[in-house]
């Protein structure tokens, strides 16, 4: 699955950001969206909202709103929510992988998580803002 998940993530809460306000948007409202069925979101969102990042209300007007304001979550925040962690040292010993494969890796992630932990969802609700990509009469959504 690799980033695909991170980024269908992102999107969901970029879309939640941009869509919810006095009314939390629904789960079927998503589904549509992104043209996935519940049982496949589902597993992202209860991720989301254990993290603290979207807050769920049940019933028939339940769905979901972002649990902090835009400005205090991050891509890096979402990110460490539904991204598992691999371990590298565990699969193995040898000296290719310690002295040359596992600070790679480290590298790789210092610098992933550096750029993702500056980018806000504010930031991204105002591309959708400043590019139009959310079309006022519609449920269609682009980034």
């Amino acid at each position: 699955m690799g980033l695909s998940r991170f980024y269908e993530c992102l999107e969901v809460v970029v879309y939640v950001g941009v869509r919810s306000g006095a009314n939390p948007v629904s789960s079927k409202e998503l589904c549509d969206y992104q043209g996935v069925k519940p049982r496949h979101l589902e597993p992202f969102m209860q991720l989301l909202v254990k993290s603290g990042i979207l807050k769920g209300t049940k019933g028939p007007k339940g769905g979901y709103t972002l649990a902090k304001e835009k400005r205090k979550i991050t891509a890096g925040d979402i990110y460490n929510s539904v991204m598992p962690e691999f371990d590298l040292k565990g699969a193995s010993s040898n000296n290719l992988r310690c002295d040359i494969i596992l600070p790679l890796s480290d590298e790789i992630n210092k610098s992933l998580m550096e750029k993702l932990n500056s980018i806000t969802i504010e930031e991204l609700c105002g591309k959708v803002s400043d590019t139009k990509t959310l079309k006022e009469d519609s449920k269609e959504f682009y980034i």
